[in-house]
């Protein structure tokens, strides 16, 4: 019998040439001394036409088997030079691709890098001093646990993977302090979560951190930068409703405000959690998801200040699951999934008063089959795999 075989993901392809705008070179102060270097502003994503990039994404593998390749996640982060985003396919294969600029204009730096191989469909991304370095649980077969994986500049590896059974991760389980400190934050078989220094290659430095209790009973839980520490939101289980909750940790992973529920009077189960801090306001964007019996999945954020005092709550949608959160140097950018957009994707900015600002994600009319929320010098953006006549990946900075 013929077998067909479908390459998984592939070459990149610059789809057609865009305009790309950016700031222009700022001017040296008068009193400046003759040490002083010029400030030149890194390059940014156009508003107008974002990038996209072929990826022809697969349907089948092997010769003669029925199994189908999907795209199951994709984890992206950014650095001065650019953007780097981890496929991961429902077999457990990772890949890399990298984006870097070239003046005004973004290309790819690497295609279809060789990542890992087993994973579970969960990843995460941080940029590092020296490349990139991600967490991927694994567990094809058991146990389960998460690898940190080090990846140079074109997402080849640079050293042994880390092993952590028994540490279950989600997307968000690595964080980079402003400072350039990593933490790597996982859920432990006790009902708490744990938290960890790490280096850029993954490598423990000093022991892990119990910094939710164990009788939290948490079934979700995620770490952000928070200036020179680290938020930690979580879902805890044992109330019913199950609440949102938060903390946040200094950089030696000591509680500096403590444990805050999120959702307080909640009547439906909290889920999903995300979390961002925008340093420049001082502001916490909190979101997160409940299922009402009547009205359906219901998408809610909470704006609070530096104590994790709210400030505002906020609806932002009536039919929606899965949020995620970045801050930009203006405000928040919020993506989530939701059935009634074309694209499957809806977003907003939340400003740091509380406004809210609607976005459209539109592309080529497919439906995304991956998403992520990445921060670059100060402008946050998504990027999104979109299956259509002509699969791509979008990097949109999504613009008011």
């Amino acid at each position: 019998m013929r077998r067909s075989v479908v390459a998984p993901l592939a070459l990149l392809l610059p789809l057609a040439a865009c305009r790309f705008g950016f700031d222009p070179v700022g001017v040296k102060p008068a009193d400046a001394g003759p040490d002083t270097p010029p400030t030149t502003p890194l390059p940014v994503l156009p508003c107008g036409a974002p990038p996209q990039f072929v990826i022809p994404v697969a349907t089948g593998l092997g010769s003669g088997s029925s199994t189908t390749v999907t795209l199951s996640a994709i984890a992206a982060t950014a650095s001065d030079g650019g953007y780097d985003v981890l496929a991961v396919d429902s077999t457990g294969e990772v890949q890399g691709f990298a984006f870097a600029f070239d003046g005004p204009q973004l290309a790819p730096r690497a295609t279809s890098a060789p990542v890992f191989s087993g994973a579970t469909g969960v990843v995460a991304a941080v940029d590092t001093s020296d490349g990139v370095l991600a967490a991927i649980e694994y567990g094809r077969p058991d146990p389960i646990g998460t690898a940190l994986v080090p990846l140079d500049a074109q997402l080849a590896p640079r050293g042994a993977s880390q092993m952590n059974p028994a540490w279950y991760s989600l997307d968000s389980a690595l964080a980079r302090a402003s400072d350039g400190a990593l933490a790597f934050l996982a859920v432990q078989s006790g009902g708490g979560a744990e938290a960890k220094r790490v280096s850029s290659t993954g490598a423990n430095l000093g022991v892990g951190h119990l910094v939710v209790d164990a009788s939290e009973g948490v079934s979700v839980a995620t770490i952000a930068a928070a200036g020179p520490g680290f938020l930690v939101t979580w879902t805890s289980t044992p109330p019913s409703p199950n609440q949102v909750r938060a903390e946040v940790l200094d950089a030696q992973m000591s509680v500096v405000v403590p444990p805050t529920t999120i959702n307080p009077g909640a009547l439906f189960d909290g889920n999903d959690p995300r979390s961002g801090y925008a340093a420049s306001a001082d502001r916490y964007l909190f979101a997160w998801s409940f299922k009402n019996a009547s009205s359906g999945d219901e998408l809610w954020v909470s704006l609070r200040d530096g104590q994790l005092t709210e400030l505002r709550a906020i609806q932002l949608s009536a039919h929606s699951v899965l949020p995620r959160v970045v801050a930009g140097k203006d405000d928040f950018l919020v993506a989530w999934k939701d059935t009634s957009t074309t694209s499957g994707i809806a977003a907003a900015r939340v400003r740091f008063d509380g406004s809210v600002v609607p976005l459209v994600v539109t592309g080529n009319g497919g439906k995304a089959l991956g998403w992520d929320l990445a921060t670059r010098a100060g402008q946050p953006a998504l990027l999104w795999i979109e299956s259509s006549a002509t699969p791509g990946l979008w990097l949109d900075p999504l613009c008011n």
